[in-house]
């Protein structure tokens, strides 16, 4: 991944190699994931700000997805998102990320429960709209400042998805543009969501005015 270069992707500096000590070294990322943001400063973020969370998110996933063969994060959640110190955002942790095979898609359960699109936690076939179904996660996580299906078990949630369309609900205090581009995303059926280039050119016209 050292060939990404993006304001909002985490950039990879280098890599140990030692048996007992491999790891990757990536940029420092000076206030931590967001999931602690929003956590510990929920009441000093401001809409433009969880805004602004938003629109560097999208920007940062479409860059992944625009390649030919697009890379597709498959765990993209808010403790994998890091703050900068102007409080934008960097997207880290591709240990599960993949090149999408030319032609095909991906199957395989991966990421993490309460973020999964419904294809992958059913271990069916899927695409980059995977990414996206967990990216509208991650917005009402941005807008609740809540974990996702707070009480129940991963096993509950996973049911919940497959079986009778769950998702976290959507209360009347979230901003409505976000209310819908969040139910946008949660499609059940992948064709029907949005791209991350849509995204992006629909944020950047709500941001701009």
């Amino acid at each position: 991944m050292s060939f990404l270069h993006h304001p909002n992707i985490c950039m990879l500096l280098g890599a140990c190699l030692a048996r007992e000590n491999r790891a990757l070294v990536i940029e420092l990322v000076e206030q931590g994931s967001l999931w602690a943001i929003l956590r510990t400063r929920r009441r000093q973020l401001t809409d433009e700000m969880r805004a602004r969370f938003v629109l560097d998110t999208a920007r940062g996933m479409s860059y992944l997805h625009q390649f030919e063969l697009p890379i597709l994060h498959r765990d993209m959640k808010s403790p994998n998102l890091l703050v900068e110190r102007d409080y934008s955002i960097k997207i880290s942790d591709f240990g599960l990320s993949r090149v999408k095979a030319q032609i095909q898609t991906m199957t395989g359960n991966c990421g993490t429960v309460q973020w999964m699109a419904p294809e992958v936690l059913g271990n069916r076939k899927y695409t980059e709209k995977a990414d996206v179904f967990s990216f509208g996660v991650v917005v009402w996580e941005i807008f609740m400042g809540q974990c996702p299906y707070d009480g129940m078990t991963q096993i509950q949630v996973a049911l919940g998805v497959l079986n009778h369309d769950l998702r976290p609900p959507i209360p009347r205090s979230c901003p409505r543009f976000f209310a819908r581009l969040i139910r946008s995303c949660w499609m059940r059926e992948p064709s029907l969501r949005p791209s991350f280039s849509e995204l992006v050119r629909t944020l950047e016209q709500y941001v701009t005015h």
